[in-house]
């Protein structure tokens, strides 16, 4: 069984780009980058949203990871610019459990935030790495969007670096799964407990 990783670059106020996407506030040099770009060999595929692909293809960029199995979740992406790249409309929740059931290695979320609330709040994101830019971005878009409730995190590894980046390996806490409300009820039924 695969694992997701939320590997993403933010800043000390917890933002991922600016309000128009551009990102040229994130250190961009040093060690933290050579890191980066080993641990991308760990994964199998990649999924990220409609804004965070389109940055690349502002420039010509139609797949930003070619030795990846690429996905891009857009409703607004009509047909993929690139015969290796799967544009996903719906039923992403579904598709990530359907590749986390897979043998192989792990798949890397890439961004953006709205896309890392959707499968944190459906239980689907294994670890988040944050690498920690010293800046701090003021307005922007958010390492994740506004969700139901708190998801719990688990620090395992960290590491900081002589420019400044603080590298944070956390695993996601398991929420407590609770049973769905009845038919009769209309309630959920209160939690059986362990004898």
């Amino acid at each position: 069984m695969q694992s997701l990783t939320y590997y993403v670059a933010t800043s000390i106020d917890g933002k991922i780009a600016r309000p128009d996407d551009s990102f040229d506030f994130f250190v961009n040099e040093g060690e933290h980058v050579t890191d980066y770009l080993a641990a991308l060999k760990a994964f199998d595929s990649v999924i990220m949203g409609r804004r965070t692909y389109e940055i690349g293809t502002k420039v010509g960029v139609t797949n930003p990871y070619p030795w990846l199995e690429t996905y891009v979740v857009s409703r607004s992406i009509e047909k993929s610019p690139d015969p290796n790249v799967t544009v996903v409309s719906e039923g992403v929740a579904d598709l990530v459990r359907s590749l986390k059931e897979r043998p192989g290695r792990r798949i890397y979320l890439c961004g953006g935030g709205r896309l890392a609330a959707h499968l944190l709040e459906h239980d689907l994101v294994d670890e988040i790495v944050l690498k920690l830019s010293p800046v701090i971005a003021g307005d922007g878009i958010s390492v994740v969007s506004a969700m139901d409730r708190p998801t719990k995190l688990a620090l395992v590894d960290h590491k900081v670096h002589d420019n400044g980046v603080v590298v944070l390996r956390y695993r996601v806490e398991r929420r407590s799964r609770r049973p769905a409300p009845t038919a009769e009820s209309g309630r959920t039924p209160p939690p059986k407990r362990s004898s």
